[in-house]
């Protein structure tokens, strides 16, 4: 295969992908009709933080990498196949909300890190990492969209980093309404 560049990232948030397979024996001179059974194969992945410590007025720009996610899907063998490659979803702010969303794969690799960096309207710059292997590990094998909640920390005054921590998976809406 060939070696991908370090600086190649896939689309964060591509169209729907469905896929099914049958094996049908068609007779010669004969015509045959069939309906094929297809499953998606992405799952839809929305981040919302909210900004708990600092003014998220402040906040001018925000860009982030997503990393450990499935580059291809093997419709043959219905599996996950390649590397684990980088995403740079598109976030944006509402008010003290800061969000993105993605559509993916699946999840590939031993870690998936999300790294954010923000822009103050200052100027200052802020880069903050943040492990999301544990709240990620259920995130494949189902198409129901995944939502990931958590509190973005911003730095007060110079000097000072950032964090994010609560990350948590977001109900999935599978609960029973009577």
């Amino acid at each position: 295969g060939t070696v991908r560049a370090l600086t190649d990232f896939i689309n964060p948030l591509p169209d729907y992908l469905y896929s099914g397979t049958e094996r049908i024996t068609v007779m010669a001179d004969d015509t045959l009709r069939m309906n094929l059974d297809v499953t998606q194969r992405v799952r839809d992945l929305h981040i919302e933080l909210t900004v708990t410590e600092g003014d998220p007025e402040r906040i001018a720009a925000i860009t982030g990498t997503l990393s450990g996610v499935a580059e291809a899907y093997d419709l043959r063998n219905e599996t996950l196949y390649g590397e684990a490659v980088s995403t740079r979803p598109t976030f944006t702010r509402n008010g003290d909300k800061v969000s993105a969303d993605l559509r993916l794969l699946g999840i590939m690799g031993d870690v998936q890190t999300l790294d954010i960096l923000l822009t103050f309207s200052n100027g200052d710059t802020q880069s903050i990492e943040s492990d999301l292997t544990e709240v990620l590990a259920g995130f494949n094998g189902s198409t129901e969209p995944f939502t990931l909640t958590g509190n973005l920390r911003t730095p007060v005054e110079s000097g000072f980093s950032g964090s994010i921590d609560g990350w948590q998976q977001a109900d999935g809406g599978n609960t029973d309404a009577h």
